[in-house]
């Protein structure tokens, strides 16, 4: 399994609209490139941070390639209501105890 976190510090005010397009993308990558889900969390400082799951590398890189045109349309969307994006790690799980639930 293949683990990409992210850090999005969005523009106050704009979080609902944020959250939304987070959900609908999310959605999209599960529904049409083979993810494995994402959680989303807020910081200390207010950012969101996501987790998103994927069965390996080759498939989160090959992921935007299998959008279809409305949930390309919401990665620009995302980021406009965004001051900043950025990937802080990317990770290989080597052991996993996460309860599935």
């Amino acid at each position: 399994m293949y683990v990409v976190i992210y850090k999005f510090e969005v523009t106050q005010g704009q979080e609902p609209q944020f959250k939304k397009a987070w959900a609908k993308l999310t959605k999209a990558f599960m529904e049409h490139a083979s993810s494995l889900g994402s959680r989303l969390h807020t910081d200390k400082n207010g950012d969101f941070i996501a987790y998103a799951q994927w069965p390996d590398e080759e498939t989160f890189v090959q992921s935007k390639s299998r959008l279809p045109k409305y949930a390309m349309e919401l990665g620009p969307q995302m980021e406009a209501l965004c001051i900043s994006i950025s990937i802080i790690h990317r990770l290989n799980v080597t052991m996993d105890f996460l309860k599935r639930g």
